[in-house]
């Protein structure tokens, strides 16, 4: 009997031992209690394992309504949040640009913190924000979306104050995205590639205050168009005032921030000595053609001509034979004899032919202007030698450091148009108006 009231006895010994070992361990069910959530104490309720009156392993925790009300699912440890786990409608201070605003987050979290992947919802400055993408420790990490997202934007000297919608990598602006200004003085609305918080690779543009660096001005005027690395390129259009208040339009091709290729630059209610540039732009510079050069030639207060269609494609051709290394032997049944007279008779039935004409240089000017094919241009007024009444207006592409006035010249090139030129007394001298290939002095 003594052995038996012995067993008994230590063996009520053990289990006491083993439960002052283990503790009090009970499951709980919405107990009102509080929790530990980076270093804050938050009252709610708790579903789940409680060891001597703690929270400890799996478990549920939900947030008071003054607290926020937000609800954890995962691992407790002494009545803290430690280790992975899930938030729902967690709120906290979130920062961008030096402020912050309170935000709601669901998803992923580790020691209480948003971890992972998850979506952080709130408004900022009357605007909903949302993130959803991945976290590391509360901050933005890893690849996300964005959705009116506070950014400022550095331009030239400007700091543009706008929202970002679009992809993100570690808290920075990064892939395809779009950015509209909240700034009332500038208008910035672009949409394309992003890295590192800045525009990169191809995209849009509408900009109000897009400046043009020019080789010896920079203009600022409103852009609208394509971009790449935050520069325009490709197709555009840019809207500014000149150092004459003249208002104009340039709508075209861009590289590098500059017109580059063809584009057609017009003014807005332009005086009568402007003239509207169309065709070719190199570096921000009007380089015309020959064809381009007639017809904005042809567009001078003092020229009264006008370039066919037929005779811009015929030049177009024929280009190989201009500029000072040009061609010059040219196929035998490239030149035709067509006599003046009869061109100016009836000058629409030549639109495609090369002539050779004798001509006494009334007058000579030489011009420094880049173009397609040559820096120089030459303009020559002569006649017929012993003919006054047969006049020519010439254009050639380069420089004739030996022609004066009164030389006389033998002349090929393909006769554009008939038409009038200004002369100085302002009355209007017929003429026709050629475009020099190739000028020798006899």
């Amino acid at each position: 009997m003594k052995n038996i009231k012995k067993k008994i006895y230590l063996s009520t010994i053990n289990i006491l031992c083993l439960f002052i070992l283990t503790g009090c361990t009970r499951e709980v069910n919405n107990r009102n209690m509080s929790i530990i959530v980076n270093g804050e104490e938050i009252k709610g309720n708790f579903t789940g394992t409680l060891v001597d009156k703690l929270a400890n392993g799996e478990g549920n925790f939900t947030a008071s309504i003054d607290d926020g009300g937000w609800i954890y699912t995962g691992n407790f440890e002494n009545n803290e949040i430690v280790g992975s786990g899930t938030l729902q409608e967690y709120t906290y201070k979130f920062a961008i640009l030096n402020n912050s605003f309170d935000v709601t987050y669901n998803g992923e979290c580790l020691n209480g913190l948003p971890n992972g992947k998850g979506i952080i919802q709130g408004e900022i400055d009357g605007k909903s924000f949302e993130y959803d993408g991945e976290f590391l420790q509360g901050d933005l990490s890893g690849n996300g979306n964005v959705e009116n997202y506070p950014y400022i934007l550095s331009y030239e000297n400007y700091e543009i104050s706008g929202l970002y919608t679009g992809e993100m990598l570690n808290g920075e602006l990064s892939g395809q995205g779009s950015f509209a200004d909240i700034d009332n003085d500038i208008e910035y609305d672009y949409n394309g590639g992003w890295s590192e918080g800045k525009t990169s690779g191809s995209g849009h543009l509408t900009c109000s205050n897009y400046i043009v660096h020019f080789n010896d001005v920079d203009r600022t005027g409103t852009f609208d168009g394509e971009t790449n690395n935050g520069m325009a390129d490709g197709e555009g259009t840019f809207e500014a005032i000149n150092d004459d208040k003249q208002k104009y339009v340039y709508t075209g091709e861009w590289r590098n921030g500059l017109f580059n290729g063809y584009g057609e630059l017009k003014y807005v209610n332009p005086t009568e000595d402007i003239i509207d540039q169309i065709g070719t732009f190199t570096d921000g510079n009007f380089t015309p053609s020959p064809a381009e050069f007639m017809i904005y030639f042809s567009g001078s207060k003092n020229a009264n001509f006008n370039v066919s269609k037929d005779t811009e494609s015929f030049i177009k051709d024929n280009e190989i034979y201009f500029g000072e290394d040009a061609i010059t032997n040219y196929p035998s049944n490239l030149i035709q004899n067509v006599s003046y007279e009869e061109y100016a008779k009836k000058s629409y039935a030549y639109p495609q032919l090369f002539i050779e004409i004798d001509c006494k240089v009334e007058g000579i000017w030489e011009y420094e202007r880049q173009t397609t094919i040559s820096n120089t241009i030459t303009e020559i007024y002569g006649n017929i030698p012993g003919d006054l009444f047969a006049d020519f207006e010439i254009i050639y592409f380069g420089a004739l450091p030996e022609v004066y006035s009164d030389a006389k010249l033998k002349v090929t090139g393909i006769p554009v148009a008939y038409g009038s030129m200004t002369n100085v007394l302002g009355g209007q001298n017929a003429c026709m108006f050629l475009l020099a290939t190739q000028i020798e002095v006899y």
